[in-house]
């Protein structure tokens, strides 16, 4: 490979990885007030869209166990999806199912998810 050919290989990877990372970028507004509301046993995570949330803001819930680590995974914590809180219009999931275990400890998040300006963007887990 000419030096030549391996420069225009370098800018175009960085050329390429830019694009991609910005098509990612956490430019969306995050949830805010984020809060579990749990009466009669029915655990409700709520929240409130950011300021500045577009109207056609989806958003994706995902919850854990207290002390519950991936394997392997240097203590980090093992989150878990459910489908009816995937890519929702709604500001609150109902976790009662999967938080029905009343030995065990839970705690949530949620982002936001959407196309401002028609490029995809998601805000930071809060």
């Amino acid at each position: 490979m000419t030096q030549r050919s391996a420069i225009l290989f370098v800018l175009w990877l960085l050329t390429h990885f830019k694009t991609a990372a910005s098509s990612l970028s956490p430019a969306h507004p995050r949830p805010v007030d984020v809060f579990f509301s749990s009466v009669n046993l029915r655990n409700i995570l709520q929240w409130h869209a950011g300021k500045g949330t577009p109207s056609s803001t989806r958003y994706t819930v995902q919850y854990a166990i207290y002390g519950d680590r991936v394997p392997g995974g240097g203590g980090r914590v093992r989150w878990r999806g459910t489908p009816r809180c995937r890519d929702t219009v709604l500001t609150w999931c109902d976790l009662s199912n999967e938080t029905a275990d009343l030995e065990e400890g839970y705690f949530a998040r949620v982002k936001a998810l959407g196309k401002p300006g028609g490029q995809r963007a998601s805000s930071n887990w809060t």
